[in-house]
């Protein structure tokens, strides 16, 4: 889902992407469901804040073990 937006801007990949999911939540127990829906979630986060790495550093010429310390917080 992240290549839905800026700077890909592929839009009907988020609805692949969501109809995907559904596809293959529908038939599980509620609890595995959750945990599906939590993988998805955070895959879709952590592909989508790269940029805040880059930023760090390159904007803020910061050395990368802190550029990612402070992607992840």
């Amino acid at each position: 889902m992240p290549f839905s937006f800026a700077p890909y801007a592929l839009w009907p990949l988020s609805f692949v992407s969501v109809f995907l999911l559904y596809f293959v939540v529908r038939e599980e127990q509620p609890s595995r469901a959750a945990r599906l829906g939590l993988v998805y979630g955070l895959a879709y986060f952590a592909l989508g804040v790269y940029w805040i790495y880059y930023s760090v550093r390159l904007f803020g010429d910061a050395v990368a073990p802190l550029a990612v310390a402070m992607t992840a917080l």
